[in-house]
């Protein structure tokens, strides 16, 4: 029998979506993205089923009690330590915001607490990387079958202590969950684990050892941020303005979960130094020279929005860079300082329109009580007028 046309154009399609796939994990450079050459993240995915790596991050399962637990505790946990913000000297608020050692004397931005938005969008990444973590202990441990097992098994690094507080969360997880009530006690001591596991995790070192392999990608939070870079449906990866996006929030996080850990460290003993215990944490494993993942992952920020900046055109004007930057025709804005322009913008026209145009002191008006206006969106006469309306009868002579 002869093929049909609806059979012809799958088998396009199919081709078409197989050499797409093939092009991002290739090693030829003429068919690599500037990204993928830098980041060499297509090697990871060499000679490997993309799609059983991707069930490492698929949601969690209803019935998949212990995880579901742990992201919870984990995502609610965040938003806790963002509140602590507020209580950190500027001085160590700016210091966390440096990608380098070397003083900036013109750099001014902030460490500053999320909008309430943007937490939930930044917190779910956090939360979701703690649950790959479990997973990959639980795969290890023979605790969860996986298609994934070999590479979990054998290249992937845990730390001796990663292991144990996993361990230890799993113990007190299960305790946790067979409690009805009094769980305060309990629950304090999972978030000391999981403030330990994100710890762990930005200790793991990345080191040259070998020329055999590519050893960064035994990271376990490389992997997660690699995983995380793909499109779940098409098998290829994001764009660098989407990858740029996700190596900032992992970067938020870390240094959120720093914060998390110093409070815990006071209230566990508080005559501990913390500025010093701080500077020590941040000069070793907070910059863009650090041998972990948080050194790596700087610099792939670095190096996509280099790359976001360059691809904005005409027909995109306004690039997002992060939660407080956008890219205007190529010039760099922050949100923040755009919004006290604003403010003072709207000011001073309110002051323009009442005391120049009609010579009126904004605090003399009377104040309008908008609840017990009472609007009728029926109104089929033509002559109707607003301040017909006798709700607005006191106001007649102030409303134009």
């Amino acid at each position: 029998s002869f093929p049909t046309r609806r059979s012809s154009d799958l088998k396009k399609k199919e081709l078409i979506n197989k050499s797409k796939e093939v092009g991002e994990s290739s090693n030829n450079p003429k068919t690599l993205s500037s990204f993928l050459k830098n980041s060499r993240f297509n090697i990871f995915l060499e000679n490997r089923n993309i799609k059983n790596l991707i069930e490492l991050i698929e949601p969690i399962k209803k019935e998949d009690i212990l995880l579901d637990t742990i992201y919870n505790i984990s995502y609610n946990y965040s938003f806790k330590v963002s509140k602590l913000i507020p209580n950190i000297l500027r001085f160590i608020r700016l210091d966390i915001k440096k990608d380098s050692n070397i003083t900036n004397f013109l750099n001014t931005k902030d460490f500053i607490e999320l909008e309430s938005n943007t937490k939930k969008t930044y917190f779910k990444v956090f939360s979701n990387l703690l649950v790959f973590i479990i997973r990959l202990y639980l795969i290890d441990n023979n605790l969860y079958t996986s298609n994934n097992k070999d590479l979990v098994n054998n290249e992937v690094d845990f730390s001796t202590s990663l292991n144990l507080n996993i361990k230890d969360l799993l113990d007190l997880i299960d305790t946790y969950n067979n409690l009805e009530d009094n769980k305060e006690d309990i629950l304090y001591k999972i978030e000391v684990k999981i403030v330990y596991i994100y710890i762990d995790l930005l200790k793991i070192p990345i080191t040259f050892t070998t020329l055999k392999e590519f050893t960064l990608f035994r990271n376990p939070t490389i992997i997660f941020f690699i995983l995380n870079s793909l499109n779940p449906i098409t098998l290829i990866f994001k764009e660098e303005r989407d990858i740029s996006k996700l190596a900032s929030i992992i970067i938020y996080n870390t240094r959120l979960y720093t914060i998390g850990f110093l409070s815990l460290v006071e209230d566990l003993n508080q005559e501990t130094n913390l500025e010093k215990l701080y500077y020590s944490i941040s000069n070793n494993y907070l910059k863009s020279n650090s041998k972990n993942y948080f050194g790596e992952i700087i610099n792939i920020r670095s190096y996509t929005l280099k790359i976001s900046k360059e691809e904005a055109s005409k027909n995109r004007p306004i690039l997002e860079l992060d939660i407080n930057r956008v890219l205007v025709y190529n010039k760099e804005y922050s949100i923040n300082i755009l919004g006290l322009l604003f403010k003072d913008l709207i000011y001073k026209l309110k002051d323009i329109l009442f005391r120049k145009l009609i010579n009126l002191e904004i605090n003399t008006l009377p104040s309008i009580n908008l609840s017990i206006i009472k609007d009728n969106p029926l109104v089929n006469n033509l002559d109707y007028y607003l301040l017909d309306n006798p709700d607005l009868e006191g106001y007649k002579d102030y409303l134009v």
